[in-house]
């Protein structure tokens, strides 16, 4: 509670597996993309937890694709990438 996520979503708002991977793109599986807070990934990790098609996200740094961070959300789990310019999360694996 407090941290903006959902009480429970499907169980999951508190799993490990939502842990956020500095410098990891999970590159494909796109289900949608969206400017985003530059927050480091956690608005865009709230937003796959409270969507029940996502199963992991990739946030990227202000700069790179727009003036905005982008918020990818995924519908499957892709192979991951080294890139320092994200951060992942694995949701629902």
């Amino acid at each position: 509670a407090g941290l903006g996520l959902p009480e429970v979503v499907d169980g999951l708002a508190n799993a490990p597996a939502a842990e956020l991977l500095v410098g990891i793109n999970l590159p494909g599986g796109d289900l949608r993309s969206f400017a985003t807070a530059d927050d480091g990934g956690k608005d865009c990790r709230a937003a796959c937890a409270s969507e029940g098609q996502c199963r992991a996200m990739t946030w990227v740094k202000p700069g790179i694709q727009g003036a905005a961070p982008r918020c990818w959300l995924k519908n499957a789990i892709p192979g991951r990438a080294n890139d320092p310019n994200t951060v992942s999360a694995i949701l629902r694996p």
